[in-house]
């Protein structure tokens, strides 16, 4: 479960950010407020943001949950979720990484501190959902509650 709880720890730093953009917050952003309170001024974006804190949130709830019902459907359930997560992420982190070397070869990047270490909190979200996708599937134990665990124990001291 040690993943999982990475995870979930991911999830919920990552969620932090979105609810303070969401109730207008910009320190750390810099020059970056101006396009923040434009962008913020949209519904969609404020939404996004909000949406996005709540998904967080929800994910931190359902790995903790998933993780720990041991029924195969549940454990298959995450280990899509992981896999999506770990697609899904990588790519955001990757691409924005790249886009951080196009600007730094151009003259320096001019973004705050904060939205670039997003680039590479995005890729570290997607190694850690890699990880938790693949102890689901490459450790059999893993697929074991805690209640499975205890029987196996009493069986093997009988």
């Amino acid at each position: 479960m040690g993943w999982a709880r990475a995870v979930s720890a991911w999830s919920l730093i990552f969620a932090a950010p979105h609810f303070y953009w969401a109730m207008g917050g910009r320190r750390g952003l810099g020059a970056q407020a101006v396009v923040a309170d434009e962008a913020l001024s949209q519904g969609w974006f404020f939404a996004y943001n909000l949406l996005t804190g709540v998904a967080a949130v929800a994910a931190v709830v359902g790995v903790e949950v998933l993780s720990r019902a041991g029924r195969r459907g549940a454990i298959r359930f995450l280990q899509v979720a992981a896999w999506a997560g770990c697609v899904i992420l990588t790519l955001r982190g990757v691409v924005g990484i790249a886009a951080l070397g196009l600007e730094l070869g151009e003259g320096g990047v001019d973004a705050p501190a904060i939205l670039v270490a997003i680039e590479f909190w995005f890729l570290l979200g997607g190694v850690l959902s890699a990880c938790l996708r693949f102890e689901r599937s490459s450790q059999q134990p893993a697929l074991r509650t805690d209640r499975d665990e205890r029987q196996r124990r009493r069986r093997r001291h009988e």
